[in-house]
């Protein structure tokens, strides 16, 4: 006989259709009715003693910040450029002067004909910071920018099916057609992509969330221009 557990414990009505959760010991993703129990999850639509737990499937990691991805070394190899570009800013080389140039320098400012004098050493100092601070800003510009851009594929004909695919400019826009797709799943079918940019790079779209939203709405790459469009037989 199993055990009771108050209700009151057990939240139940949760639903994943997949790649949200995974089973805690196999790692494999599950699909289907899950209950909440002392802040873990569970598989099935009510309680049993002897149901798996489950977990949330953890987020890979971002490339850009992975030392082990192509991405992160060409982040890290730029902002090394940059540095050794500063770096060689802070020493500059100092002219030396002569004595007479000194002696001259020493009767003018005697006779009040500089006003203030104003070092070498400062005015590179003053340059070196200038240049510093520029680069500290070019550094922030090199940091990787994330957006979503937001498909939508509507039906326009029966027999054979033909489609238009077309993007929307904003996620209040996005949500607009989500609505329409889940009112009428046969006519729209709605997939949001994340897009990475780098200063001197090309876009990219993300790979694992392209693949799953051409599932969704076959056509999306050739919308794109990421495949070729295949021609019927």
């Amino acid at each position: 006989m199993e055990p009771r557990i108050p209700s009151n414990m057990i939240v139940t009505g949760s639903y994943t259709a997949g790649k949200d959760y995974i089973y805690k010991e196999s790692k494999n993703f599950y699909k289907g009715h899950f209950y909440k129990l002392n802040s873990l999850y569970y598989a099935g639509k009510d309680y049993k003693e002897d149901s798996p737990e489950i977990i949330k499937n953890p987020p890979k990691p971002n490339p850009w910040n992975d030392p082990n991805s192509l991405k992160y070394a060409i982040l890290k190899g730029a902002q090394a450029g940059l540095q050794a570009g500063l770096s060689a800013a802070r020493t500059p080389t100092l002219p030396t002067k002569s004595g007479g140039a000194v002696a001259s320098i020493l009767a003018a400012n005697q006779q009040g004909l500089i006003s203030k004098a104003v070092s070498t050493t400062e005015i590179e100092s003053e340059e070196s910071q200038q240049i510093i601070e520029q680069g500290q800003v070019n550094q922030e510009n090199l940091a990787p920018v994330e957006k979503k851009r937001y498909f939508v594929r509507k039906r326009i004909k029966v027999k054979p099916d033909t489609y238009q695919f077309f993007e929307v400019p904003n996620e209040k826009e996005y949500d607009k057609f989500k609505t329409f797709a889940k009112i009428s799943p046969a006519m729209y079918k709605v997939a949001d992509v994340t897009e990475t940019s780098v200063p001197g790079t090309l876009p990219e779209l993300n790979t694992d969330e392209l693949n799953k939203a051409e599932k969704i709405m076959p056509g999306l790459k050739v919308f794109l221009g990421i495949e070729a469009e295949q021609e019927a037989v």
